[in-house]
């Protein structure tokens, strides 16, 4: 039997995986030094008093809603950019984006980016490479919305001296993005060459790699080469900042400061600018210390600054965080989903009646059209399907075949099974997303073979999940050629 060997690559230094790994722990030291020097000559005491005299009704409510009403923004924002690529649903696009935003706060390495990718290409077909593109596209906007409204409440507050060394970093930066933009929309194969022939000094596969990411943020990017289009794009994110700032601006009542936008607006550009410094997941430390900072400008010290920035954090982490767990749930159990209950797969392994599950042939007529399983799970049976068929004539179809059969078989589970099971492909294929930086749809077959491998030696819950894929998708391959065997020898 061929068994696959295990990619060794993450060990070796300079690997991906290592860089991952250095990523990960740079990110926390850094955390842990900022959220040093946000508690440094601080005494906890009188921090827990500014918190406990906090008056957070109504303010926190209102201040969360603004927060969150901003992400519906953003996803009508995101639907616009992709209209040339798909129709994209605003609830659709907004749970994209707050997918990545609750992703982010969880994981390494802003590896929300990917999860959003990879969303957008499950549900929306838009290519992988032009999501990433897009976010970029996106992040640079916002850049340079909040740098605009840095300097506009500097002027207005009078601080323009202290932020200016925070604005120029953020103009030289955003300033190179935005130039880099307008070279990919007004010559986007020039650009594209330049960017890959750069690249190239890294390798061939660098060279590929970074004329295909080029050329799919060129088409990204086109919709903002319609000057209507752009205009929208542009108001709706002063609209999606101007909501982030009604975040800061409920939230000062309640450790006692005025209601000024002036001071929110301000605090917030300058908390969100800081936290473009590398951290561990959630911007902790990071946020803590930018924010205190900007208060610090306009003269608010001490327990409460630190009171205030500890509970702004916590309402911009937890609900989104909490809404995108939501949709990860959400998201994963509709894999399968177009399967039909109660009309059960002809031949299919699994047959539910109301006191029992009868194994039966799969030799019988075909599968209804309208089924149709998630690109995850194609992926995944295509990498069970033994390699001796994996070249065969009409193995496409054989893939399609097996894997709805598949699907079908996991719409019949009794419902506890058949939620849990579809929770832990999501599991999987998050997995996948954070760790490869890639959807597991997207990787060679070797590479996915490999991880299949990986998984089906991996804890109890997870072999259990492979196992019941490699069942399902052996006895339906064998089967279906055994069928088409008789019928050609008839």
């Amino acid at each position: 039997m061929t068994t696959l060997e295990r990619p060794q690559s993450s060990s070796l230094p300079g690997s991906p995986g290592s860089r991952r790994l250095w990523f990960t722990v740079g990110g926390f030291a850094i955390s842990v030094l900022f959220m040093i020097l946000a508690l440094r000559g601080l005494d906890l005491d009188e921090l827990g008093r500014a918190l406990a005299s906090a008056q957070l009704l109504p303010w926190l409510p209102l201040g969360i809603l603004c927060y969150l009403a901003g992400h519906v923004v953003r996803g009508f924002r995101t639907a616009r950019l992709v209209r040339h690529e798909a129709e994209l649903s605003l609830s659709t696009a907004t749970s994209a984006v707050v997918l990545g935003y609750a992703v982010n706060n969880i994981a390494p390495a802003r590896a929300g980016e990917f999860a959003r990718a990879g969303m957008l290409a499950e549900r929306a077909q838009v290519p992988y490479a032009t999501g990433l593109s897009l976010t970029f596209l996106e992040r640079v906007i916002d850049g340079l919305t909040i740098l605009l409204f840095l300097l506009i409440s500097a002027l207005l507050t009078a601080t323009t001296s202290a932020v200016t060394g925070m604005a120029v970093v953020a103009a030289v930066i955003f300033g190179i993005a935005l130039a880099a933009i307008f070279a990919l929309l007004w010559a986007p194969v020039s650009t594209a060459t330049m960017v890959a022939r750069i690249a190239g000094i890294f390798g061939p596969d660098s060279h590929t790699a970074a004329m295909s990411f080029a050329l799919s943020s060129a088409r990204g990017i086109e919709q903002l080469g319609r000057s209507r289009e752009a205009a929208i794009v542009l108001l709706a994110s002063v609209v999606v900042w101007l909501l982030e700032a009604g975040l800061f601006f409920f939230l000062l009542p309640a450790f006692g400061f005025g209601l000024d936008p002036f001071v929110a607006v301000l605090v917030m550009a300058a908390t969100n600018l800081g936290i473009l410094v590398p951290s561990s997941p959630g911007y902790i430390g990071t946020f803590h210390f930018f924010c205190i900072q900007a208060l610090a400008i306009l003269g608010i010290t001490g327990a409460s600054a630190l009171g205030f920035a500890l509970v702004v954090h916590l309402a911009f982490y937890i609900p989104i965080t909490l809404w995108g767990f939501g949709i990860i749930l959400s998201y994963g159990m509709t894999l399968g989903s177009t399967s039909r209950a109660g009309h059960p797969l002809p031949g299919s392994i699994l047959e539910a009646g109301p006191h029992e599950i009868t194994i039966v042939s799969a030799a019988s007529s075909g599968t209804p059209a309208e089924i149709r399983p998630e690109a995850f799970l194609t992926a995944l049976v295509e990498a069970l399907i033994p390699t001796e068929l994996a070249s065969t004539e009409g193995h496409e179809q054989l893939v399609a075949e097996t894997s709805t059969f598949v699907a079908e078989q996991v719409g019949h589970l009794p419902s506890p099974f058949r939620e849990a099971f579809r929770c832990g492909l999501l599991f999987l294929a998050t997995t996948c997303l954070v760790s490869a930086l890639h959807p597991f749809a997207g990787l060679p077959r070797e590479q996915r073979r490999a991880r299949v491998e990986k998984w089906s030696h991996s804890n109890f819950a997870v072999r259990g999940i492979i196992r019941l894929l490699r069942f399902n998708t052996l006895f339906f391959v064998y089967e279906h050629n055994r069928v088409h065997g008789e019928s050609r020898a008839r």
